[in-house]
């Protein structure tokens, strides 16, 4: 959870704590005038988020770039993250793909299992 604090995205609400004490779970995030995510996630609303634009945002929050981005990487070839990333997770470079911001405290084996979703 503290890796997630400190994502920023604008698709995702911004986390300023939690408590996990005992039986007690909480989390303390931005006020999102659409409700929350488990209202969209679990309701039988017809709006939901699909498979592809869910993984979208995850390789997106996992590598802390965007869908499209032509400033982080060399090649043309490179520029659209997500078949780059796909490329590098085929080869086993899965750590290639994380955010450089959060390589070093990263959990390796959840990265691993979150980019084989």
């Amino acid at each position: 959870l503290n890796a997630l604090g400190n994502i920023s995205h604008i698709n995702i609400v911004k986390l300023y704590g939690f408590c996990a004490d005992a039986s007690h779970r909480l989390l303390v995030y931005e006020l999102m005038p659409n409700g929350s995510l488990d209202r969209w996630i679990f309701s039988d609303n017809k709006n939901k988020l699909d498979w592809k634009r869910y993984g979208m945002v995850l390789l997106e929050l996992i590598g802390g770039r965007k869908n499209l981005d032509c400033s982080k990487m060399e090649s043309p070839l490179s520029w659209y993250f997500p078949a780059w990333a796909m490329s590098e997770i085929r080869k086993g470079n899965t750590m290639q793909v994380v955010d450089p911001n959060v390589k070093d405290s990263a959990d390796t084996p959840l990265l691993v299992f979150l980019s084989n979703l």
